[in-house]
């Protein structure tokens, strides 16, 4: 599949294809052979996945590596090395970069606070909601894609792994249909469409890709996020676009590329 061509959509559970030496097609007999207890648990049981060692026939599949203990997304048929979710080396450049929860504009809007509860209506790779834990946040974060819900929990496990558990928990499900908990803020991210002069980054070209969210479903999450949050709606817009589905926020924070507009107080 190319840029530009029909999104593709996950119908099913997703199949993780055993890579050994990250090299496909050299399989072992037993794929369990390579893979310690905890990496067994971790694929059958977290990812609800079906482990086999031949290609799927579809556009995209999942292959895990008994080394790194690390899920990457990969197209068939192409020598690309695919995408993964890193929180590592998120946490490093938050820490190279010197962000603060006073200067970051998502946490400013926000207000995010130790302990502060926030529903992530659109996980997706999970990098704001990361952001928003290593600011002490708790969050609950629905994606729909599988393929992409495998990622962001197969890098929240590596992270547990060996550093302080995250207080993320991502749920494969549709936000609109799902019970809420009692988050006092919501947060929207609908994956605006910028006009751009480049092909976008590997990751968002993916997600363009087996995601495709429409205006009616826009429409249906933002009218669940103003009816459950308890405090305000946070919604993540171009600083040009207009307002996601002609509601005005009450206020907006802007950066230069991008603003938040606040639903709520």
């Amino acid at each position: 599949m190319t840029i530009g061509e029909k999104p593709f959509h996950q119908t099913r559970s997703p199949m993780i294809i055993f890579c050994s030496n990250s090299t496909p097609g050299s399989m072992p007999n037993s794929i369990t052979d390579l893979m310690t207890t905890d990496q067994q648990d971790h694929c059958t049981k977290d990812l609800k996945a079906t482990v086999q060692t031949s290609l799927p026939e579809s556009d995209f599949y999942l292959e895990f590596s008994p080394q790194s203990s690390r899920l990457s997304l990969k197209r068939s048929q192409s020598n690309e090395h695919g995408i993964f979710v890193d929180f590592e080396s998120d946490e490093q450049k938050y820490k190279q970069q010197r962000i603060s929860s006073g200067k970051d504009l998502l946490a400013r809007a926000i207000g995010v606070e130790p302990g502060i509860s926030i529903c992530d209506l659109t996980l997706g790779l999970a990098g704001d909601a990361f952001k928003l834990c290593y600011f002490g946040a708790q969050v609950v974060g629905f994606e729909k894609n599988e393929f992409v819900w495998a990622l962001v929990k197969n890098a929240t496990w590596r992270w547990n792994q060996t550093n302080k558990p995250l207080l993320l928990n991502s749920i494969n499900d549709d936000s609109t249909s799902a019970p809420f908990a009692n988050a006092e803020v919501f947060y929207l991210d609908p994956m605006f469409n910028l006009v751009r002069t480049a092909l976008p980054r590997k990751g968002m070209q993916y997600l363009d890709q087996i995601t495709a969210p429409t205006a009616e479903k826009e429409l249906e999450v933002i009218l669940v996020g103003l009816k459950e949050a308890k405090k305000k709606l946070v919604v993540k817009r171009a600083l040009k676009s207009d307002w996601l589905c002609g509601y005005k926020p009450s206020r907006s924070v802007e950066g230069k590329m991008v603003r938040f507009d606040i639903y709520g107080h």
